[in-house]
């Protein structure tokens, strides 16, 4: 790499950070009390995550799968009227949201986003330890976007990172990380199945146990009701990718979601998703199972995380850090193409670039980058071999 693009390496992701918190503090400071410029919580989607866990503390768990208690609490931690913001996690994620929902609602939210970013610098530095790669990870899009909306990709990061890191040297730790992940439980299959190509019995058996474990704890502190309730959410959940409309679909980077924009229908739609996640376990197999490189194996069972389900969003794309990061690693080792370059940039802008994409044009791009980054890996490691 010239001299002139190491320095604009190093300068550029420190000029991106100061713009997010510019603006990010403007949009945030400039709207009437706990509401952001555009009326909507500061915090964005954690406002959820606190009146869930004020509703457990209150005795009453299943009442955050209710709409119109849900949305009281979370009038109730503003002190303001907004819109709905739902409520679809598993029961498993409300005793710690009841810990942190004791605290004042702007105490809460700073600890959060506190969080986030040193789980994701932790994580960030386990894979890459040059301070290069550290700001270009802390100016990556996804990570603004996961912070200014509040939500938990940081901690889904920090999981899938942390777990596939420290898979070699510690399996049982490896396994009891990515068994938390329970919480997002459509994200645990293609993770369940690199450890079983992979051979990892012990990672795998603790991933296995955990979120059952976890599952049963929460039985017994909160009763059969939230789980009974979040049941009979479910199919409001899986609504929103059939039936949300263009203004949901386009923040979507999935199969389904794309699919949606263009105006095909579910049925077919979701044939599509179920192909996609075929051919993802299959090159995710094939990843684990032979001899790829750690980081090839690493970058496409994450990648997979976000590929093989229809529910995700344009915020849960700061998970693309782990990929892009591996995948660097890779071509450091074993030389950048133009090809190469072109696409970790599109991946590092991917975040916010294909949210304005779809917006501006009604497509949704994210899927086919993902694909092609999970295509690159399998190249790659074919190469290799």
């Amino acid at each position: 790499m010239s001299p002139d693009w190491s320095e604009r390496l190093r300068v550029y992701p420190r000029i991106f950070v100061i713009l997010y918190v510019l603006i990010g503090g403007w949009w945030v400071l400039s709207g009437p009390g706990l509401l952001d410029r555009g009326g909507n919580p500061v915090g964005g989607d954690f406002v959820t995550f606190y009146a869930a866990g004020a509703l457990t503390a209150a005795g009453t768990p299943e009442l955050a799968y209710s709409f119109d208690h849900i949305h009281a609490a979370e009038q109730a931690a503003l002190g303001a009227e907004m819109n709905l913001y739902a409520w679809h996690y598993p029961p498993t994620a409300l005793v710690p949201l009841a810990v942190l929902a004791a605290l004042p609602f702007g105490l809460a939210l700073g600890a959060w986003l506190a969080a986030s970013v040193a789980m994701f610098v932790i994580v960030v530095r386990q894979i890459r330890e040059d301070s290069t790669a550290l700001w270009l990870a802390l100016a990556f899009p996804g990570l603004f976007q996961n912070l200014i909306h509040g939500q938990n990709g940081c901690l889904t990061l920090a999981l899938v990172g942390g777990g596939l890191t420290q898979l070699d040297r510690r399996p049982a730790l490896a396994g009891f990380l990515i068994g938390l992940l329970g919480y997002k439980p459509h994200l645990l299959p293609m993770l369940g199945l690199a450890l079983l190509a992979g051979r990892r019995w012990t990672a795998l058996a603790v991933a296995i146990i955990t979120p059952l474990v976890i599952a049963a704890g929460s039985l017994v502190a909160l009763g059969e009701a939230p789980w009974v309730a979040f049941a009979e959410n479910i199919p409001f959940a899986m609504s929103v990718v059939d039936y949300a409309g263009p203004e949901w679909w386009q923040k979507m980077p999935s199969v389904t979601a794309a699919l949606r924009l263009l105006g095909v229908a579910p049925g077919p739609a979701h044939v599509a998703q179920g192909i996609t996640t075929v051919i993802v376990a299959l090159a995710v197999a094939w990843l684990w199972w032979t001899d790829a490189p750690r980081r090839l194996r690493n970058a496409g069972v994450a990648l997979s995380a976000v590929l093989a389900t229809p529910y995700v969003f344009h915020y849960d794309l700061v998970l693309l850090a782990l990929p892009i990061l591996w995948l660097a690693n890779h071509a450091d080792r074993r030389g950048w193409t133009r090809g190469l370059i072109a696409l970790v940039v599109l991946a590092w802008f991917a975040p916010v670039g294909t949210l304005l994409f779809a917006d501006l044009t009604g497509l949704q791009t994210g899927p086919i980058l993902n694909l092609a980054l999970l295509a690159v890996s399998v190249m790659a490691a074919r190469r290799g071999r």
